[in-house]
């Protein structure tokens, strides 16, 4: 008990609680600034994620009819990546369908795919695993039809260029550059975009995003 009357004794237990009070507002704060920034990337990606959404719901028929037209005729899919590419995020790329190979629209091109790829894979450490393998799937998918449609479109400039040249019909150029191996691959693309699509529809993945991330 004398060391309760010293009053350095007092000091030193005073300057203790002061540290420990202060320690804990100071972490309290860092959980508090986290949790903000945690939120603030959360939506960030999902108003990107939801704007994507809209863009592929508002074009994916036009996209699911390119399955029902004739192989002998090479498809037309310029408009598809112009309508994709149709809001502020990706606007910037729109051109890149028309100006295939060329620089610096083709940086340009892969820079954007390669943001929204790192958009993907961070989607898987930001959301519950459930809702973000989903999310996460749409994302890539997006990019991959984007990039396929590009490559896709290199090959039909190459039909044209070298039916003009070599006054070949364009079909037996098309079975020569193998566009059906090329076709297949984009409509594999169109597929699984829409079939990630659709998941997050059906299980209502934005919903239950949206109640679990809610700043408390």
């Amino acid at each position: 008990m004398n060391f309760l009357k010293n009053p350095n004794s007092w000091f030193s237990i005073i300057t203790a609680l002061t540290a420990i009070i202060a320690l804990f507002q100071t972490w309290k704060q860092i959980k508090v600034s986290n949790k903000q920034n945690l939120f603030e990337k959360r939506i960030n990606v999902l108003i990107k994620v939801t704007g994507l959404m809209k863009l592929y719901e508002e074009n994916r028929n036009l996209m699911i009819d390119d399955n029902e037209k004739d192989d002998s005729a090479v498809l037309m899919v310029d408009f598809n990546f112009e309508n994709l590419t149709n809001n502020t995020y990706l606007e910037d790329i729109a051109i890149c369908i028309h100006k295939s190979l060329e620089q610096p629209y083709q940086k340009q091109l892969l820079t954007r795919l390669e943001e929204l790829r790192n958009i993907s894979t961070s989607i898987m450490y930001l959301f519950p695993d459930k809702q973000a393998k989903a999310l996460s799937d749409f994302v890539f998918n997006y990019q991959n039809t984007l990039f396929t449609i590009y490559q896709y479109q290199i090959l039909s400039n190459n039909i044209r260029n070298d039916s003009i040249k070599f006054k070949t019909d364009a079909h037996e150029i098309a079975k020569q550059l193998s566009e059906p191996k090329h076709r297949e691959k984009l409509l594999l693309s169109y597929k699984k975009l829409e079939e990630s699509y659709k998941k997050i529809i059906t299980e209502d993945i934005i919903e239950e995003i949206r109640k679990k991330i809610k700043l408390k």
